[in-house]
């Protein structure tokens, strides 16, 4: 897929790294939920999540919460980042 983007796909393993060795758990959550991302930040090219996983859990019973399904995404990419040598 990486071929077909527009944009410049960023290694999400890096996030720590790039962040001085510290995961940004906080600003990984807010991008994922996209709902209250500045307008300064420029144009998205991820989709908002957050109104997404919001409506999902509005019509499917069994579904989980927008804020638990972000919670999980963030766990999941904290645990596959690299480790700094």
């Amino acid at each position: 897929m990486v071929d077909v983007l527009r944009v410049n796909v960023p290694n999400l393993r890096q996030l720590g790294e790039r962040n001085g060795g510290t995961f940004p758990a906080d600003a990984v959550a807010g991008y994922i939920d996209g709902r209250n991302l500045p307008v300064a930040h420029g144009d998205r090219v991820m989709p908002v999540w957050g109104d997404i996983f919001d409506t999902t859990s509005r019509i499917l019973p069994d579904a989980q919460a927008a804020e638990q399904r972000i919670d999980n995404l963030v766990d999941w990419l904290g645990s596959i980042q690299y480790d700094s040598p």
